[in-house]
């Protein structure tokens, strides 16, 4: 059985067509899925930046704050220890709790 000419043009367009749209669908460098993907990728990292540059305004917030003297000086004897000129530091330990 002989298919006619234009029919098996037609069918060769078909297969063409196809096979272009699956290469532009999947294989291509550009390809939907490609592009997808990316834009996927692209949302996470502007909520993460958006997380993070939350995360900075609030330390910097609380570098501000602690570039008061009473801040400074709270910490310095609290964390570390510290005490002024002439004065006498007595530590004060609580009580296990038994």
């Amino acid at each position: 059985m002989r298919f006619p000419a234009s029919r098996v043009k037609r069918y060769a367009l078909y297969a063409v067509a196809s096979f272009l749209l699956a290469w532009i669908l999947f294989f291509d460098s550009h390809s939907v899925l490609k592009r997808v993907q990316l834009h996927r990728e692209h949302s996470r990292l502007v909520e993460e930046n958006h997380a993070l540059q939350g995360s900075v305004d609030e330390l910097k917030h609380d570098l501000d704050a602690l570039d008061s003297e009473e801040v400074t000086e709270k910490v310095a004897r609290e964390e570390y220890g510290m005490r002024k000129p002439g004065e006498t530091v007595y530590r004060v330990e609580k009580k296990p709790e038994e």
